[in-house]
């Protein structure tokens, strides 16, 4: 019978282990859920920002690129060169989809040569 009565014990143990789990346990769980989804909606918000912030980047260098592509098709006795002894400079306004950059250009010569230009 002692057999038995400590086999019983066992028993019952081992089904108050699989019970369950208390609303202790649940709470902390849910809390450790909740940081992680913070985190995760955080570093989304973060992605979103850097992605918006990096095809303003690239929108900038295009219209760079384009001005300095303009300017190297013009020949270097044009009159838009020359026409104010090889100085010039100039800032211009482009919006491109709702947003507004400003492009600033300065045309100048290169030393006492006459035949370099920095742009």
């Amino acid at each position: 019978m002692d057999f038995m009565s400590d086999l019983r014990t066992e028993e019952t143990r081992a089904r108050k282990r699989r019970r369950g789990m208390s609303l202790v346990e649940i709470m902390v769980a849910m809390v450790v859920l909740a940081f992680g989804l913070l985190g995760v909606a955080a570093l989304q918000v973060r992605a979103i920002t850097e992605g918006s912030g990096g095809q303003h980047l690239s929108t900038a260098s295009a219209i760079a690129r384009n001005r300095v592509e303009e300017l190297n098709r013009v020949a270097w006795d044009a009159v838009e060169i020359n026409d104010t002894a090889g100085l010039w400079s100039g800032t211009t306004n482009i919006v491109v989809t709702d947003e507004t950059y400003s492009r600033a250009e300065r045309i100048s010569n290169n030393g006492a040569t006459a035949a370099l230009t920095t742009i």
